[in-house]
This record gives structure tokens, C-alpha cells and sequence, in this order.
């Protein structure tokens, strides 16, 4: 498919996944009123936090735990289980996001928490976690798919963790100004922006690469591949990898393609590591990098997360799939209940 026939494009994207990931600027807006109206209505202090989500939900959790490294000195714990560590009691700050609000292993973890007395902020669209909530609820816009709703999943909780001196302030409006900036370019390029390029250039299977505070991103990148282009990808975290996966580029490798998402002022050793691998991987393998864009780590997040979402939705219609739907996923929830 030509990427540039926008009649054909809509023709596959029949349920407008394009037209969602467009909104994202305003979706950042609103999700940052929606944290400034929360009733949180108790003070934390605690020794530490623990998020608990799957998927999107988590990847939220994950980004929010890397900005609290140079943020706070609590530790921030991502759960992704159907059960809680033994150290959360009273002294956590249990947070559940289900965008749906019907996510069992998030429910689960819920009820653990309201057992033993933890300060509770639930975030969701309704479902049984509305339903369940004790303390502060955080109600989102409903009927999106949930891998579309990353700004209602990630900005009230931030506003929120600001809110009980957890998380420093964030100029947001720079953050939803990097947004608008990103996406009026990529709409002023039609025939050629960014996004566009880089899906063109994915041949095979892609695996993403990053390290530090967008090592969550490499998952979502991943995810968002697995989901709306249908297609098999693979992430990894620097340096964890290069102890143990980057032997397999002494094996027959082909058919991949290694998308490396980098931060210019990553550390030295981190460059090295980067600019080693991509020497090697570029002999046998397709090798794009993609340099994280703004003035601090919240941008750049919003930045590769966002170029993530557009790169993943023209890999579908690529692919000629529709992104939106996700029967598999639907199925085996079916299966389980």
C-alpha cells in the first residue's frame, strides 16, 4: 500500500485509529484537568508505592516510576500480577489503573490492598474498580480502546503524585505544547513525515532498544506494534540486554529490524553500548535510530510515545489490517471468565 493514498489508508483504518491517536494533544489536556479535580483527600507519608496495571496501565506505572528516580526518594513498584509483594501494608500508596475497571489481576491486587490498609488511588472508566473504590477514584472518559487512552492513564496520575509532593511540578504546558508541535508536523508532511519513514523502513520483525527512563517506551513501542499492526516484535532494556541477547548476532540472524529509541544525553557508557551495537546489528539487520525530542524527560516521553503510536498505526495499514480491533484479546477473556 502507498502510504500516501489517504482514500486507501481509510478505507483500512475503518474504525478511525488515526483520527484517535490525532487527539492526543487534547486528550493531554483534558486527563490534566481531570488529575487537578480529583478528590485526594488524604495525606501520604508513607514509605512507599506501588502501582498496579497491565498493559498500558502498566506501561503509565513504568513511566511514572523512571521520573521519580530524580524525583522523589520513595520507591515507586510496578505490579503486573495477580498478587501483591509482602511489603505493602499501611505504609503504601496503592495505586490500580484498568482502563476498563474489570482488569482481574488489578482487582485482585485491589482487594489484597483495601485488606491491609493502604492509602488508595484508583484510576478507570468505570467497571468493578469504580465500584470497589475506597478512597480517591479517578473516573476517565469511557468506550476508547485502552491502548488509546495512555493520556487518561498516565497525566491524572502524574498531576496526582505532584498533588501529594511525591512527584515535583511539571510545566505541562510545554509538555502538550511538544504534542501539538509533533503532530502539526507530521500533518504538514503528508507525503513525508517522520512516522511515515520509519514504518516504511521496518522490514521483518522489529525490536526495539532503549535504555533508562525510555525503557518503558521500547515496551510500548512493542506493544503498540503487537496490537494495532498485528505483527510479532520485540523489546529490550540497555544494558540488561547486552548481557545476555546481544550474543544471539553471532547466530544466523535476518529478517529483523532494530529500531533504537536514544536520549542525547544519555550516559557515556550508554553511548557506547549503543554505538557498539549498532555497528554489529547493522550487518545483519536494518538499524533505525530515533533521538528523543525536548527540553526534559517528560517531553522526550511524550515525544517517542507519541511518534510510537503513529508509526505503529501505519505499520497496520501497511499491513492492510484494521489496528483497532483485537479479537485474540477478546477471545482469551472470554475463555477465562
Amino acid at each position: 500500500m502507498d502510504l500516501d493514498d489517504i482514500n486507501e489508508m481509510k478505507k483500512v483504518d475503518r474504525e478511525g485509529m488515526l483520527d484517535v491517536i490525532e487527539k492526543f494533544p487534547e486528550q493531554i489536556e483534558e486527563a490534566i484537568k481531570i488529575g487537578k479535580s480529583a478528590d485526594i483527600n488524604f495525606t501520604f507519608k508513607g514509605r512507599n508505592v506501588v502501582i498496579a496495571g497491565m498493559g498500558g496501565s502498566a506501561i503509565a506505572g513504568e513511566i511514572i516510576s523512571f521520573l521519580a528516580k530524580d524525583e522523589c526518594n520513595l520507591p515507586i513498584f510496578v505490579n503486573k500480577d495477580y498478587s501483591l509483594p509482602s511489603f505493602v501494608d499501611e505504609n503504601t500508596l496503592f495505586i490500580a489503573i484498568s482502563y476498563s475497571g474489570n482488569t482481574e489481576e488489578t482487582l485482585s491486587c485491589f482487594s489484597q490492598a483495601l485488606k491491609r490498609k493502604c492509602s488508595i488511588i484508583s484510576i478507570s472508566s468505570g467497571g468493578k474498580l469504580e465500584e470497589m473504590a475506597k478512597g480517591c477514584h479517578i473516573k476517565i472518559p469511557q468506550n476508547m480502546q485502552p491502548r488509546a487512552a495512555i493520556a487518561y492513564l498516565l497525566f491524572p496520575l502524574i498531576i496526582a503524585l505532584e498533588r501529594l509532593g511525591i512527584l515535583k511540578k511539571h510545566d505541562m504546558r510545554s509538555v502538550v505544547k511538544k504534542a501539538k508541535t509533533m503532530r502539526e508536523r507530521i500533518k504538514k508532511e503528508v507525503e513525508n513525515n517522520e512516522a511515515k519513514k520509519i514504518a516504511m523502513k521496518i522490514k521483518g520483525i522489529p525490536v526495539i532498544y532503549a535504555s533508562d527512563f525510555l525503557s518503558p517506551l521500547a515496551r510500548r513501542w512493542r506493544q503498540q506494534i503487537n496490537e494495532n499492526a498485528k505483527m510479532m516484535a520485540f523489546n529490550f532494556c540497555i544494558p540488561e540486554a547486552n548481557h545476555n541477547e546481544i550474543m544471539a548476532w553471532e547466530g544466523k540472524i535476518k529478517n529483523f529490524t532494530c529500531i533504537f529509541l536514544r536520549n542525547r544525553n544519555e550516559e557515556k557508557k550508554i553511548k557506547k553500548r549503543f554505538d557498539f551495537m549498532k555497528e554489529v546489528y547493522s550487518k545483519k539487520a536494518n538499524v533505525i535510530e530515533i533521538f528523543a525530542e525536548g527540553e526534559n524527560k517528560l517531553e522526550q516521553v511524550v515525544h517517542i510515545l507519541y511518534l510510537g503510536d503513529y508509526v505503529s498505526n501505519y505499520l497496520a495499514l501497511l499491513n492492510e489490517v484494521n489496528p483497532t480491533p483485537v479479537k485474540l484479546i477478546q477471545k482469551l477473556k472470554e475463555k477465562i471468565e
